[in-house]
């Protein structure tokens, strides 16, 4: 909590049983994906949490430390990534057209996932969160609709209703 008494950026305050629960589910897939034990070192600790801290979905951070490992076999099958700080540049690249996509900008660079698989993997994260449920049925409700398009305020009753500018709800 800062000090009036709200939540820091990301929602949870540190060492929340969230952040721990995402620190443990990058660190088993981490380790799974090395193929050996491993406790992460102090830096890629810094950088898991940083990641949570940032408001980074789970399944975005999971696939893509498994879209890094997949490239890394196919261009050298008998090394692995070490360290986390690997995986770094390609979760900020994930993260960046993430952060493009939910905006609707035209110019964002084309995902590789539908807005349909996109509702599908975020529904757990989005059922979890302290979001009202209206709000939760409502996004993944317009993720669907749009299937890649971008999010389009005119084609929203409850966002063109809410404001005067069309602006998503918050």
């Amino acid at each position: 909590m800062t000090a009036d008494g709200a939540a820091p950026p990301g929602g949870f305050p540190p060492g929340t049983v969230d952040e721990i629960e995402f620190v443990r589910a990058v660190e088993e897939r981490f380790r799974v994906l090395r193929e050996r034990p491993l406790i992460l070192s102090p830096e890629d600790l810094a950088r898991v949490v940083a990641w949570h801290r940032r408001g980074l979905p789970l399944f975005l951070v999971l696939d893509t430390l498994e879209d890094v490992f997949r490239e890394a076999a196919e261009r050298r099958p008998a090394r692995r990534p070490r360290s986390l700080a690997y995986c770094e540049p390609a979760i900020e690249e994930a993260e960046r057209a993430w952060r493009e996509a939910l905006v609707g900008r035209r110019d964002a660079p084309a995902v590789a996932i539908d807005a349909g698989t996109l509702a599908r993997r975020a529904k757990p994260t989005l059922t979890a969160s302290a979001a009202p449920a209206p709000l939760v049925a409502h996004v993944l409700a317009q993720l669907e609709r749009d299937a890649g398009g971008g999010f389009r305020p005119s084609a929203c009753r409850p966002c063109s209703a809410n404001s005067s500018t069309a602006a998503p709800p918050r």
